[in-house]
């Protein structure tokens, strides 16, 4: 493969089990949702139906709902949802999912079936939604609904290619500093200006002045969406001695090539 170079200057030296918030009667209640992420590979026009299974592990009844919004990755990495369409690259208005409402007694599971079909004139591109399994306590009988209901939450989140987009991104940064615990710590700034995402695959090697290989440290697998932009941390568990070094980065972002990052820095005592 074929690498791409970035080299950074610097002047010194990242199954779902959700303990869901109180419910009514003062104790939280366990919800379980498998898989909790799913990829698939449609071509406009094409369709899927699939399942995910949903379990009640506490020791009371729960009463949910499950429905389809958006969400979207903040550059730190921390998801936010959203309504049903309302951000780019959405996948929601594809999706029907069945049954929207159901009780599960305590140990009790139950399938949802969800289906996509993707419009045959879809851009080729990276497209995401998620299934949000929400449990909402039913009024007691003879009470009235209440505006605002106690509801925990969890998601399975869908990742939706649609034909055979190409990736592309760039490394934008790639710093270093010592932890407070004296360990060496790697920040990685990545671009995805493509317009399907990329999970983070690769390592950083660090050689000391004379060339050898001191350690090496893989990447976490980490989403990056479409056009937006990343930054996660790298942090080396070894003691690094003081010295020189220079720190190579290695990403395989799914074309030909690899890119690639360097960075030198100062281990002082």
């Amino acid at each position: 493969m074929k690498r791409r170079l970035w080299k950074f200057c610097q002047p010194y030296s990242l199954l779902m089990v959700l303990s869901m918030i109180p419910s009514v009667t003062g104790h939280a209640m366990s919800i379980t949702v498998s898989p909790i992420r799913v990829e698939h590979n449609v071509p406009p026009g094409g369709s899927i139906t699939e399942a995910i299974t949903i379990s009640n592990d506490d020791t009371s009844p729960a009463h949910i709902r499950v429905r389809v919004e958006d969400w979207s990755l903040s550059q730190d990495g921390a998801i936010t949802f959203a309504k049903a369409g309302s951000q780019p690259y959405s996948a929601s208005p594809w999706i029907r999912v069945n049954p929207r409402e159901f009780a599960l007694a305590p140990g009790q599971s139950q399938e949802v079936r969800y289906s996509l079909s993707v419009p045959k004139d879809a851009t080729p591109g990276g497209y995401r939604a998620a299934i949000i399994v929400a449990n909402i306590p039913p009024p007691s009988p003879g009470e009235k609904q209440r505006r605002v209901m106690l509801e925990g939450r969890i998601a399975t989140i869908l990742y939706e290619t649609v034909g055979r987009p190409v990736p592309s991104g760039e490394i934008t940064g790639l710093s270093f500093k010592m932890d407070p615990e004296g360990k060496a710590t790697f920040t990685i700034s990545f671009e995805n200006t493509g317009q399907v995402h990329i999970r983070t695959r690769g390592e950083i090697t660090i050689r000391d002045r004379a060339g050898k290989e001191v350690l090496k440290a893989p990447l976490p697998d980490f989403p990056i969406l479409p056009q937006s932009r990343r930054h996660f941390t790298i942090a080396v568990k070894e003691d690094l001695p003081a010295g020189e070094y220079v720190a190579e980065l290695i990403m395989d972002i799914g074309r030909k090539e690899l890119l690639a990052g360097e960075r030198r820095f100062s281990v002082r005592q």
